[in-house]
Parts: C-alpha cells; structure tokens; sequence
C-alpha cells in the first residue's frame, strides 16, 4: 500500500479513545495492529510511547494512529467504532475484506 490508509473513527471511538489518552498523559499514541489470516483477521488494540522505524504515525482527528505495513494496508477502509452495551465495552473495527495481504 502507498499512501495514507483511510481509517474512519466513529465519533464514539474518538470520545472513548480522548479519555483513555488523557488518563494516561504524556506522548501516547493507538496502535491498531492486524494479525491471524484472511479469512479470521484479529485485531489488536495497544498503547505506545515509542515508534519504530518500520511504522507509520497517521492522525485521525485527535488521535495519533502507530500501524506497521502490513495493519495499514489491511485497515485501508476500515471504521474503527466503540460499543457499550450488554455485552460489555469494547472497540470493533469494520473492516473491509483484506485481499493478497497474507
């Protein structure tokens, strides 16, 4: 992939992800980490101070996004939203179908 991934936050997941940033201060960024197969991609979701040299830093909005190669590509399209309901708290991402990325 070249360029810049286009990765949609819902207005919930920024709200959400703004008040975890601040609880934890400093120079925090999201990593969105993709990984498993084609047909079952997981995603992961984590918290960095540092960058590596491989990654990418994107910003959406207020948030500052850290992917490798491989998590841009595959995000390319994606929503990222957070839902609070009877299941719990959590983030989803929906993605669109990854082709050739594995």
């Amino acid at each position: 992939m070249t360029g810049t991934p286009r990765l949609i936050f819902s207005a919930r997941a920024v709200e959400r992800l703004r008040a975890v940033l601040d609880d934890e201060g400093g120079d925090v960024r999201l990593r969105v980490t993709v990984f498993g197969d084609e047909t079952e991609p997981q995603f992961g979701f984590s918290l960095e101070r540092e960058v590596g040299p491989e990654d990418t830093v994107v910003e959406f909005g207020q948030i500052d996004v850290v992917l490798d190669a491989q998590s841009a590509a595959a995000l390319d399209g994606s929503e990222i939203d957070y839902l609070d309901d009877d299941q719990g708290e959590r983030f989803i991402v929906r993605a669109q179908q990854p082709q050739g990325l594995w």
